[in-house]
């Protein structure tokens, strides 16, 4: 199904860079801009994918206008941020550690909002964060972690801090934290591009994932580009939030730090 011609968003300035991390990881930042609305007095946004994702479904929408469109369309320069396990993010080093909720909001998220704030041509002086699911989460951890983020405003869309009735498939796939982390699952593009189609039939299968009334089904096959294997570190990592109840990292209880600020 095609979006009415009257309904098909401008064209967007579109361009990549991949900022190092301190411990070896080269990130995907995308950036998007559509520069006949652009206003350089608004902060730039950073775009923060979830769990078992990557940032390429908050450019598409199969029937309409994407998120990064309509922030676009607003004026906002908006940069999509895949951290290590993501898109085309990769280790410069070799020995470079793999994907965890603690390197992600410590050391990829402040390296992602750095860069974007280096290359903006917003005048704003600090960045905006939106984070989904789990995105929203890293973005939370980041700004409790961090003395003094360049961080204004974040926007979290179904992002967790602390459990209390932990859906019943999360709680099966995390139940232990030593199997979640034993696991490495390999091939989830594939599977979910069998799933999407009986989605319409079965809404349960997309459950914690997505809302399948909202899905045009008929764009399954470009829809799962956006999903990744997830790495059995973060699953570890996942397996032991839920069972302590709120997110802990470096320490830091991040659940009550936000209730702080």
């Amino acid at each position: 199904m095609s979006a009415p011609a009257s309904a098909v968003p401008r064209a967007l300035e579109r361009d990549e860079r991949f900022p190092t991390t301190s411990d070896g990881w080269a990130l995907q930042l995308t950036r998007f801009v559509d520069r006949a609305a652009f206003r350089p007095e608004l902060a730039p946004i950073v775009l923060v994918p979830g769990y078992g994702m990557n940032s390429f479904i908050l450019g598409f929408h199969p029937g309409g206008t994407s998120l990064v469109h309509a922030l676009c369309a607003s004026g906002r320069e908006v940069w999509c941020a895949d951290l290590r396990g993501q898109g085309r993010s990769h280790r410069v080093d070799s020995g470079a550690p793999p994907p965890s909720l603690r390197r992600l909001a410590e050391r990829d998220l402040p390296a992602a909002c750095d860069a974007a704030l280096e290359a903006s041509e917003s005048t704003a002086g600090r960045v905006d964060v939106l984070g989904c699911s789990l995105g929203g989460s890293l973005a939370f951890a980041y700004l409790a972690l961090a003395p003094t983020p360049p961080v204004r405003r974040v926007v979290a869309i179904g992002s967790p801090l602390r459990w209390i009735a932990t859906p019943g498939l999360l709680r099966a796939a995390f139940t232990s934290r030593r199997l979640a982390g034993a696991i490495r699952i390999a091939g989830t593009r594939r599977v979910a591009g069998l799933v999407f189609p009986l989605a319409g039939k079965l809404p349960g299968l997309l459950a914690l994932y997505a809302n399948a009334a909202n899905i045009d089904l008929e764009e399954a096959a470009t829809m799962v580009r956006t999903v990744e294997d997830p790495h059995p570190r973060m699953n570890r990592d996942i397996a032991a939030w839920v069972k302590h109840g709120d997110l802990v990292l470096r320490g830091v209880n991040v659940t009550e730090a936000m209730r702080r600020r």
